[in-house]
């Protein structure tokens, strides 16, 4: 989401999940289309993501740059090259 949140996890306890707003240049109308693309399934990777999306370059290196692709991607290396 844009913001930050909490979320249950496992053990009963919280874990902070960091919003889009804390990536530096980032723009809301690309974290609220990754919302709604999100909506209709899982990611099977960037190219997925790019284009039910709808992302431009620039959010996607934002995004790799970030560390924000790793559960689709591997490393933040794996996903710049990507």
């Amino acid at each position: 989401d844009w913001d930050n949140s909490l979320e249950p996890v496992a053990d009963g306890g919280h874990a902070l999940r960091l919003g889009f707003r804390q990536i530096d240049g980032f723009r809301r109308l690309w974290g609220e289309a990754i919302v709604a693309a999100r909506a209709e399934g899982a990611f099977t990777g960037i190219e997925a993501l790019a284009r039910r999306a709808s992302l431009p370059q620039r959010a996607l290196k934002l995004l790799a740059d970030a560390d924000a692709l790793r559960s689709i991607a591997g490393s933040r290396r794996d996903a710049l090259w990507d």
